[in-house]
């Protein structure tokens, strides 16, 4: 028999019974579908972080400490120190910054905010440059004030910040900037919990601007109770430093690690009381989970596959047992055992092919359709693709064998006998 006269009569026994043969596909359709879904928004995920970890400065380094005995281990010292072109051959620069909790108060309202004490370089440093209204200040020691939108218009909800003063913790000081808001994207990031803002991103070691007050930390020293170190330093909550380049991060993270250990007069066996992370590592981790977590739904996925190739077995056991007396017709007309393994083996993958087509539609349709909802870009790649549904069809090609194979051996004078 030839192949292409095998291959309608595959076709021909499988639409004599078109709901089962549908029913059987329907393993193979999920399946199919749940791996190319599932891998790509897992893709896509991956592609959105490693573009908003993309979208940072590649050249900074933070530096962050840790609680020494119930007092933080950086220091305005440190930050100095670091900023200290004769201490490093690859740093440009550091900004610093101490957050403390405290009272804000206009003669409108009186709140309780975060009270950031930054740096003279923090706002370029770390690119908070959108302003709604005002100048925000550079090197200074005058009590002025930049304020996040959203607490401007908490503590200003009849007019202008601008030029008014506010009070912190007693002290007076004047707003002479408000930080613009963060406009929504009409496809927000996925990761950002419902109702935050890019500010609110925690690839951004920015602090969420919007509710916050900045001051200048010269200012905040002769003002504020800001908090100390165990030596009673001024403490800060976070270093940014600037590398010359992204590609000297290494040796500028090495340096940073020098410096501090000397500062901190840390000797050769004692653990760093500072944690150092740069745009590369990050990715590099987000890389690693992502493909981790793509690969473990992918093969939960692929279970489904194993399901369905079970029940096109099983189908094709029935189908044996069904059409025997047809098998037993056939083989005393002439036909060989490699006729009727070949037709049995191409229904089973006849099944799977047209069910990984079906679920390849299936799977780009929900794909899109979950992208487009939680605002991910579905990253559909052909291998995902020819690994589905070249995969389905191996699996067809396995599961039908001992169906065919068992047809094929049977002898023609029992097949007829068979009632």
């Amino acid at each position: 028999m030839h192949l292409s006269e095998s291959i309608r009569t595959a076709i021909s026994s499988l639409m004599a019974n078109k709901m089962r043969s549908l029913l059987t596909m329907l393993g193979i359709i999920i399946g199919v579908a749940s791996v190319i879904t599932l891998v790509s928004l897992g893709n896509g995920f991956a592609g959105l972080i490693d573009n908003e970890i993309s979208a940072n400065k590649a050249n900074l380094i933070y530096v962050s400490g840790t609680a020494a005995n119930g007092y933080p281990s950086l220091s305005i010292d440190d930050a100095q120190a670091i900023a200290d072109s004769d201490n490093s051959e690859n740093i440009v620069g550091a900004s610093s910054i101490t957050t403390i909790p405290g009272t804000i108060s206009s003669d409108e309202a009186n709140l309780f905010a975060a009270v950031s004490a930054i740096s003279d370089n923090y706002f370029e440093m770390n690119a908070i440059a959108e302003l709604s209204a005002g100048t925000l200040f550079s090197e200074t020691d005058e009590a002025l004030a930049v304020l996040g939108e959203s607490l401007a218009a908490d503590l200003f909800p009849d007019g202008s910040a601008i030029g008014n003063t506010i009070s912190i913790s007693g002290e007076s000081f004047e707003v002479v900037a408000v930080l613009a808001a963060v406009e929504d994207d009409d496809e927000p990031a996925a990761f950002l919990p419902p109702g935050a803002s890019e500010r609110d991103n925690p690839l951004n070691f920015v602090p969420d601007s919007d509710t916050m007050v900045f001051v200048p930390l010269a200012a905040a020293i002769d003002l504020l109770p800001l908090n100390t170190t165990e030596n009673g330093d001024i403490a800060v909550s976070t270093i940014v430093v600037a590398a010359t380049d992204e590609t000297v991060i290494e040796f500028a993270t090495e340096e940073i690690s020098e410096i501090l250990r000397s500062q901190h007069n840390l000797v050769d066996d004692a653990d760093d009381d500072f944690s150092l992370i740069n745009q590369g590592a990050i990715a590099d981790t987000f890389a690693i989970i992502s493909g981790t977590l793509t690969m473990f739904l992918g093969a939960i996925a692929g279970i489904s596959l194993l399901v369905g190739g079970i029940g096109i077995m099983n189908i094709m056991l029935v189908s044996v047992t069904e059409r025997t007396r047809e098998i037993g017709i056939r083989k005393a007309m002439g036909a060989l055992r490699r006729d009727i393994l070949i037709q049995f083996i191409l229904e089973s993958m006849i099944l799977s092919l047209v069910g990984g087509a079906i679920g390849f539609f299936l799977g780009i349709l929900l794909s899109t359709a979950g992208g487009s909802a939680i605002g991910v870009s579905a990253g559909v790649n052909l291998t995902t693709v020819v690994m589905a549904v070249g995969f389905s069809t191996i699996v067809g090609l396995i599961f039908g064998v001992y169906p065919a194979w068992k047809a094929a051996r049977l002898l023609p004078i029992d097949a007829l006998r068979y009632e």
